[in-house]
């Protein structure tokens, strides 16, 4: 009975590119906002009142 050939899979090759001033400005928008998003998070969670309403979202 014959086996199949091992054939290697070629290693994937990287390309690097530079990073375009609209990219940057991406992706800082996107870091600011991600800061926010946990800092509004934390707030609720760690406020005397907490999340408002039982499991089910009665209030």
């Amino acid at each position: 009975m014959c086996s199949a050939p091992k054939i290697e899979a070629p290693a994937v090759q990287r390309i690097g590119s530079s990073a375009s001033d609209a990219a940057v400005r991406e992706g800082e928008l996107e870091r600011r906002l991600r800061r926010t998003r946990s800092g509004s998070a934390a707030d609720i969670l760690t406020s005397p009142l907490g999340l408002v309403g039982d499991a089910m979202g009665g209030a």
